[in-house]
Parts: C-alpha cells; structure tokens; sequence
C-alpha cells in the first residue's frame, strides 16, 4: 500500500504526515493546490525510506511502460 495525499492547508499536511508516519504507511504527503497543481512542500513518511518504497515505484512505472511498449507493437504487427 502506498498513500499519497495532497492539501492546501499546512496544518492538514502536517496532521497527516504524523498520523501516516505513526501508523507505519509508506506515503508522499504534499502541500499545494490541487485545482492549479502549485506544490509547495513534498514530504515521504519514514516507512518509505526504510522500505526503498522510490525504488520499488519506479520499477513499477518501468514495468508498465515496458508492457504498454509490448503491446503497442503486438497491435502494429
């Protein structure tokens, strides 16, 4: 499980991030609007760190390009 939370309000932000740190939830907690997509602050919970939880998403995105690659020549063939 991965969580990733976004609020305008730093004082939610921080509620979260506490409460997800002491819960032991990988998650990316960001504070910034999501209508104009301005982030001003990007914060990891310790668990992601620990867990190599960056490693692990971007294998993940590379898999599915990979396949979304395969499939697209699949198709053209």
């Amino acid at each position: 499980m991965f969580g990733s939370c976004i609020d305008i309000d730093s004082v939610a932000a921080d509620m979260a991030f506490i409460q997800l740190s002491l819960l032991g939830i990988p998650a990316e907690v960001v504070t910034g609007n999501t209508l104009t997509m301005k982030l001003n602050r990007v914060r990891y919970t310790p668990v992601y760190y620990i867990n190599n939880f960056g490693k692990r998403l971007d294998d993940q995105r590379r898999i599915s390009a990979m396949r979304e690659f395969l499939r697209c020549i699949n198709d053209a063939a």
